[in-house]
């Protein structure tokens, strides 16, 4: 379900969210993708991270110029059509940031959720263990502990 939402919510098409999604591998989606020549994007964390930067920069140099712009008004030169459209670029890429934070926060945070869930299923996994061991030594069963740390019922 959370792999549905990721893409739902803007995480970037991968063989791994495709494989969670469909129950298939993930080395079934890539040797399908090379055998028909599919046109995979690259969104490496790493890639994102660079575009992330780049974006911050952008940013940062749109703010600049937009102050620039105000205290050039505050001295009497008032450029409205300059100021328009560094504040209408300034909307767009404060958007763009907010999509790439966006779908790296997704796929970080369904990694997240994916090994918190793990951690709970082994601690269950632990407590029926020992629940299943006080109930053979309860019914005069001997308990054992195999190597595995499944209890055996004799």
């Amino acid at each position: 379900m959370l792999a549905a939402r990721s893409l739902m919510e803007g995480a970037p098409p991968d063989f791994e969210l495709l494989a969670l999604l469909s129950g298939r591998s993930v080395s079934y989606f890539e040797r399908i993708a090379k055998k028909e020549g599919w046109k995979v994007r690259e969104t490496s964390q790493e890639s994102l991270a660079a575009l992330e930067t780049r974006l911050s920069a952008l940013i940062t140099g749109m703010v600049d110029e937009i102050e620039k712009l105000g205290f050039s008004a505050l001295g009497g030169q008032y450029d409205k059509q300059r100021l328009d459209t560094l504040t209408a670029l300034l909307k767009i890429v404060e958007r763009l940031d907010g999509v790439v934070r966006g779908t790296w926060y997704s796929v970080e945070k369904e990694k997240k959720d994916d090994e918190e869930l793990a951690t709970a299923l082994a601690l269950v996994d632990a407590r029926i263990i020992e629940l299943a061991c006080e109930l053979a030594a309860t019914m005069g069963g001997e308990v054992s502990d195999g190597g595995g740390g499944r209890a055996g019922i004799g």
